[in-house]
């Protein structure tokens, strides 16, 4: 077997556990670019026989092809449940946007978590020092690609306190320790090369509750681009992954 072939992984899971798995079950297939496994999910329904007339046109809103009639989105958090299943549900999108864009083993990527002199607990005020830390480094690398996640200590003397992962690409600029910590001068930087293979490690389940209502796990820059899934059923999806490692 050749070497990129041992390298081909599929990362198999359940929308629900009590999902009945037939060979006309739907898969929800991402393959990520420069990455040698893909994720697949079985989806809780199965594949229908009419084509969905209803689609998205906006962030807000959506539109039967049909009849035209235009629908906006329920964006409404009612309670602490419903925000932790949107944070669930950016924790998912999160890793694919890590594995599609910092994958590549040519391109230098680095993991920098920036933390505060002076524990930060709101989260405004954490996202204002980020965008005036954003702001002041782009005017200089207006190229630089990243994800900047908002994490919550769990343990420790700065328990819930707030601390930034940014996940960089430099691209063709020479970014470095001082160059980050030149325009971080809100406490401390520390730095270290960036492995895809741990985008897992932002999925955490013990501080979904501290994110306030509608607030976002992370922001990303423009040209971060998210893998287009492909739908198909249990049974074409089996024969695409015959020469991967179903994990």
């Amino acid at each position: 077997m050749k070497e990129e072939e041992k390298n081909k992984k599929c990362i198999f899971t359940r929308e629900s556990k009590n999902n009945y798995m037939s060979p006309d079950s739907l898969v929800k297939v991402y393959q990520y670019a420069d990455c040698p496994y893909v994720t697949a999910t079985a989806m809780s329904y199965k594949v229908r026989k009419n084509k969905n007339n209803w689609v998205k046109i906006s962030s807000k809103e959506y539109q039967n092809k049909i009849t035209n009639e235009v629908k906006q989105y329920d964006v409404s958090s009612n309670s602490r449940i419903d925000n932790i299943q949107s944070i669930k549900r950016s924790q998912a999108r999160l890793v694919h946007y890590i594995r599609n864009n910092y994958s590549n083993p040519k391109r230098l990527k680095f993991h920098i978590v920036l933390t505060f002199k002076d524990p930060v607990y709101d989260y405004d005020v954490a996202m204002n020092y980020w965008k005036s830390f954003r702001d002041r480094i782009r005017h200089k690398y207006k190229h630089i690609q990243f994800i900047a996640i908002f994490e919550y200590y769990t343990k420790g003397k700065y328990k819930n306190a707030i601390h930034i992962h940014l996940l960089l690409l430099p691209l063709f600029y020479h970014i470095t320790r001082e160059v980050i910590s030149h325009y971080w001068n809100y406490g401390y930087v520390h730095f270290k090369e960036f492995n895809a293979e741990t985008a897992t490690y932002f999925v955490k389940s013990n501080t979904l509750h501290l994110y306030p209502k509608g607030k976002r796990l992370y922001v990303k820059s423009r040209l971060i681009k998210m893998p287009v899934p492909k739908e198909m059923k249990l049974s074409t999806f089996q024969k695409k992954m015959e020469n991967y490692v179903c994990i």
